[in-house]
C-alpha cells in the first residue's frame, strides 16, 4: 500500500513545475480510488496498468491536464523503492560504534570517513550511532545514522548507503515505526551546520513524541554533552522478512586513551576497536587485523587465508569458494576442480590431464598408477580382473572376447582380433583352429 507519507515524499522529490506541484499537493492519496492506493492492481477497473499510468489518468480526469513524463517517472521510481523496502528480507542492527573499514556497508564514498570524519566521531560521542543493514544471509549491505532527541522520545535518521540502491530512509523509518508502534515523519527543517547531510537535507523522525520543529545538529565540534538514549531498548523482533537486533546502547565516553598495541596517544579521529573493545591506532589495527576481500568483515591477520590472486579473506569465505588440489596442493576455485570418483580425490584440470585416466568399463576416473593396459585401452584394477591375456599376441582382452583356439599342442585362449586374422572357424563343429599348426577334427574325419 502507498501511504500519504510515501506519496508526499515522492512528490517533493519529483521535478514538477511550481503550478503542477501545488495542485498535486492537494491530493490526499487515502481519498483517491483504491486502485491508486496500491502499487500493483490485478483486477480490471477504471484505473489499470502501472501506477504512473493510473495516476496520470486520475490527474487528467480530476484536474484536466497531462503530467510531464520525466517528473512522473521520478515519482514512480521513488514510490517503487518505498514499497519495495518493506518487502526486502534484511536484518537491522543498532550499534554505538562505526570503526569499520570504509566500504564495508556500501559507504566507500562517504565523506564521514574523509573530510567530515569529525562528524562521525562527534555523532558517536554524543549518543548517536549507526543502523547497520545486512542481507538475509547476514552479509553487510548498507547503513545509515541515527541520533536520539528529547531524551530518547524520538530519533532522527539520515545518510543512508545501500549496495543495491533499493533501500530508502523512508522505508527504514516505516519498519522502525512498525517495530516500536510509534510514528514517523519527514524532517523538513533539519539543519546540519559544519556537517554534510545526504539527499538535500533529507532525514526522518521516528519516535513516540515527535516534535515538528526546526532541528539543528552539529557533530563536527570537539565536545558536546551526551544525549539520553533511553528511548531505544535492547530486544529482538521479527517484522515479516525483516529482523531487527538492538543491542544495549553505550555512549562513547569523551576521553583520549592510548593504543592497546603501541601505547601511543590516540587522536580522536584515529580510534579503532577490536571485538573485545580494545582500542588501537589505525596503523596498529590494520597490522593486526585485515578486512576480508569478500564479506568485508575484519579478522586477525594470523588467521587470514589468501585467494589465488593474493587477496586476503577469512577462513569462512575461503572454505565457501576455494579448495586445494589434492595432487599439486595449489588453491583453486571450487568450480575449477574435478572429482575423480574412482580415486576419490579432487584435482585441478592440469593434474587430471597428466595424472588420471578414464576407465571405459566402470566409467570412473583413476590415477595412472592404477591403470592396466588392454586392447580396448586402460582399465582400473577392479575391471582388469575381467580381462585375460591372449596367448597369441599377449595383449589383454575382456573375457567376453576371449575364446579357445586349437593349436598343434592343444588349445590356447586367443583374443577376437587374433582369431579373425590367424585362425579359421569350422562351421561343422564350431571350433577355431590355428592357420599355422591347428587341425580341425571334422576335416580329418572327412578325409
Amino acid at each position: 500500500m502507498i501511504t500519504p507519507l510515501d506519496f508526499m515524499d515522492a512528490l517533493m522529490h519529483a521535478p514538477f513545475d511550481g503550478a503542477t506541484f501545488l495542485k498535486l499537493k492537494t491530493i490526499n492519496i487515502r481519498e483517491t480510488p483504491a486502485q491508486l492506493q496500491r502499487w500493483l492492481v490485478a483486477e480490471k477497473s477504471d484505473y489499470t496498468g502501472g501506477w504512473t499510468k493510473r495516476f496520470s489518468k486520475y490527474v487528467k480526469k480530476e484536474f484536466g491536464f497531462n503530467l510531464s513524463t520525466e517528473p512522473l517517472s521520478v515519482m514512480g521510481e521513488l514510490l517503487a523503492k518505498a514499497v519495495k523496502t518493506a518487502t526486502i528480507p534484511i536484518t537491522l542492527e543498532f550499534t554505538d560504534h562505526a570503526d569499520w573499514k570504509p566500504g564495508k556497508f556500501g559507504d566507500s564514498g562517504s565523506c564521514w570517513w574523509g573530510d567530515q570524519k569529525k562528524s562521525r566521531i562527534g555523532l558517536l560521542r554524543n549518543g548517536g550511532g549507526a543502523i547497520c543493514i545486512y542481507y538475509a544471509d547476514e552479509k553487510p549491505r548498507g547503513r545509515l545514522w541515527y541520533f536520539p532527541l528529547s531524551h530518547g522520545k524520538f530519533s532522527v535518521i539520515f545518510n543512508i548507503y545501500d549496495k543495491e540502491d533499493d533501500l530508502t530512509i523512508l522505508g527504514i523509518s516505516r519498519i522502525l515505526a512498525m517495530k516500536y508502534g510509534v510514528s514517523y515523519m519527514r524532517a523538513y527543517s533539519l539543519n546540519f551546520p559544519e556537517s554534510y547531510l545526504n539527499g538535500e537535507g533529507s532525514g526522518y523522525l521516528v519516535g513516540s513524541e515527535i516534535e515538528d520543529r526546526p532541528i539543528t545538529l552539529t557533530f563536527a565540534r570537539q565536545k558536546l554533552s551526551a544525549s539520553d538514549v533511553s528511548g531505544f531498548l535492547p530486544f529482538d523482533m521479527d517484522i515479516g522478512d525483516t529482523k531487527i537486533t538492538l543491542p544495549p546502547h553505550a555512549v562513547v565516553e569523551d576521553k583520549h586513551d592510548s593504543c592497546h598495541r603501541c601505547n601511543c596517544d590516540l587522536d580522536e579521529d584515529d580510534v579503532y576497536h577490536d571485538p573485545d573493545r580494545n582500542i588501537y591506532c589505525s596503523d596498529c589495527y590494520w597490522e593486526v587485523y585485515f578486512s576480508c576481500y569478500y564479506c568485508n568483515e575484519d579478522d586477525l591477520r594470523d588467521e587470514a587465508c589468501s585467494n589465488p590472486d593474493g587477496d586476503l579473506c577469512c577462513q569462512t569465505c575461503f572454505d565457501d569458494r576455494f579448495e586445494t588440489c589434492e595432487d599439486c596442493d595449489e588453491v583453486y576455485a571450487k568450480e575449477d576442480l574435478s572429482w575423480m570418483e574412482g580415486a576419490e580425490r579432487s584435482v585441478c584440470q592440469g593434474c587430471q590431464e597428466n595424472n588420471y585416466f578414464y576407465c571405459e568399463d566402470c566409467q570412473k576416473d583413476y590415477h595412472q598408477n592404477d591403470a592396466n593396459s588392454t586392447i580396448a585401452g586402460a582399465v582400473c584394477d577392479d575391471c582388469f580382473t575381467n580381462y585375460t591375456e591372449c596367448d597369441h599376441c599377449h595383449e589383454y582382452e575382456h573375457d567376453d572376447n576371449i575364446g579357445d583356439v586349437n593349436v598343434e599342442d592343444g588349445t590356447e585362449e586367443w583374443c577376437e582380433v587374433c582369431r579373425d586374422r590367424h585362425a579359421t572357424h569350422c562351421n561343422e563343429c564350431h571350433h577355431w583352429y590355428s592357420n599355422d599348426d591347428g587341425h580341425c577334427e571334422c576335416e580329418v574325419e572327412e578325409e
